[in-house]
């Protein structure tokens, strides 16, 4: 299966959900090079991003904890 832009547009919104609790400065600074990553990844095998990556949401709970943004901090 070749992922689709329209599964990496759907992939960056999940995560970009799950990180709304944000101010949007953060939130636009964790996630401003995902597109550009997620294509990386789809070019580099088969697979559904989710099944490579796993949920949006987990991603996006992994970029928080690197960042030491806890959730609801402002």
């Amino acid at each position: 299966m070749t992922v689709t832009g329209q599964e990496i547009t759907d992939y960056v919104d999940r995560v970009r959900a799950a990180l709304a609790d944000l101010p949007p400065s953060v939130r636009d600074e964790l996630t401003e090079d995902l597109p550009e990553h997620l294509a990386e990844v789809a070019a580099e095998g088969d697979g559904a991003l989710v099944d490579r990556l796993g949920p949006p949401e987990a991603y996006a709970a992994e970029l928080r904890t690197v960042a030491g943004a806890e959730p609801g901090r402002r």
